[in-house]
């Protein structure tokens, strides 16, 4: 597959063969991006992963409308008038990146599991 481009360490790819998945992203830190990505089956996306990245959070959502929103699962349970948002009770992937040398990653499932 070769070398990831410079900045991105992180690779996610739907293991399903037959649907489609969404990836929901946020960091505390830096913005993501707003919009889901979608990844038809089989299909990876290469995240850009910059040092410093800290708290970079990434759930799947499936079932979802045309733009990855309205999901039947992982989707958001809402933000308030300060920007906090709650996550979903689903699996989760949470990573720093590049902070003193390494990375850390976590893959949470307190919440629930997906």
């Amino acid at each position: 597959a070769g070398a990831p481009a410079a900045g991105q360490r992180l690779r996610i790819v739907n293991g399903c063969a037959d649907e489609a998945l969404w990836i929901a992203t946020r960091s505390a830190a830096a913005p993501l991006g707003d919009a889901p990505i979608r990844l038809a089956p089989r299909e990876g996306h290469s995240f850009t992963t910059p040092d410093g990245l800290r708290g970079a959070r990434y759930w799947p959502k499936a079932r979802c409308d045309h733009l990855g929103h309205h999901c039947s699962v992982g989707e958001e349970l809402g933000c308030d008038s300060t920007g906090g948002c709650s996550n979903p009770v689903d699996s989760r992937f949470e990573a720093s990146f590049g902070l003193s040398g390494m990375d850390e990653v976590g893959v949470g499932l307190l919440d629930g599991w997906t």
